[in-house]
């Protein structure tokens, strides 16, 4: 039973990270497909159960980010949250720390 929903929380945590265009609506209709598809699987077909979390994963990948291009989102700032912008703009806190209190 797990396995039906990790696969979307796999999913959205994967369209997060590597793709700039994600927007809240398409994370929330990505982890709807990617938990309900899953569930039509198994009890459609008799594919092995380890497959579950696979297919709700890319389902949710796929129609996330499709769900993102096409409902309107508001654009936010996401320096540092992926891996195309991770590094821009930051400054190490832990170099401006250094030089303090000694």
């Amino acid at each position: 039973m797990i396995g039906l929903v990790v696969g979307g929380i796999c999913g959205v945590f994967m369209l997060a990270v590597f793709s700039r265009r994600t927007t809240g609506w398409g994370a929330l209709v990505g982890i709807l497909v990617g938990s309900f598809t899953p569930y039509v699987i198994s009890r459609t077909t008799s594919i092995h159960f380890f497959l579950y979390s696979t297919i709700g994963m890319f389902s949710c990948i796929i129609t996330g980010y499709l769900a993102s291009l096409v409902l309107p989102g508001r654009r936010k700032d996401i320096t540092g949250l992926t891996i195309y912008t991770l590094g821009r703009g930051q400054t190490s806190r832990a170099g401006s720390r250094a030089g303090q209190g000694n």
